[in-house]
């Protein structure tokens, strides 16, 4: 399961987590390994692995503090405690709370609506300068250097 939530993640084009009811564990590592997320304001979010004897290992661990920051993932990791819509919201965690579930999914369908209309190149490339996370010189370069070929590509 640890390759395929990976490779979810490292998918050229974007991917998005539409959450309705509890995303719990596994579900919400799989959620950690999209690229937006959005959720209903029914949603509830926890890792209770710890509460269980085990350790979360899908990469919830590695991915949510890029997303919500150490000290909020360890809150979830060490103390396994819900947490509802509203507050994965105001965390980073998901960019919308919409307030049904059919919201919810007309949402998502109208998000991915606008990325499907978007350069499947320039997405993947933008998906690889955020994946890389480099330090700031060596990723302004990256998207240069992306840039620059994709340009070259366009006049050649």
């Amino acid at each position: 399961m640890q390759e395929a939530f990976t490779s979810l993640a490292e998918l050229d084009i974007p991917t998005i987590a539409a959450i309705h009811g509890h995303c719990i564990g596994a579900g919400l590592e799989l959620a950690a390994a999209c690229d937006l997320r959005l959720c209903s304001a029914e949603a509830q979010f926890s890792l209770p692995e710890v509460r269980l004897g085990l350790v979360a290992d899908l990469g919830g661990l590695q991915r949510l503090p890029g997303l919500i920051g150490r000290g909020r993932t360890a809150h979830l990791a060490l103390t396994g405690a819900p947490i509802d819509a509203q507050t994965a919201e105001r965390w980073g965690l998901v960019t919308g709370v919409l307030d049904t579930p059919e919201t919810l999914w007309a949402s998502v369908d109208v998000l991915a609506g606008q990325l499907a209309d978007l350069n499947p190149q320039a997405l993947a490339g933008t998906k690889q300068v955020l994946r890389d996370a480099r330090p700031l010189e060596e990723g302004l370069r990256q998207a240069g250097e992306f840039n620059a070929a994709a340009l070259r590509k366009d006049q050649g």
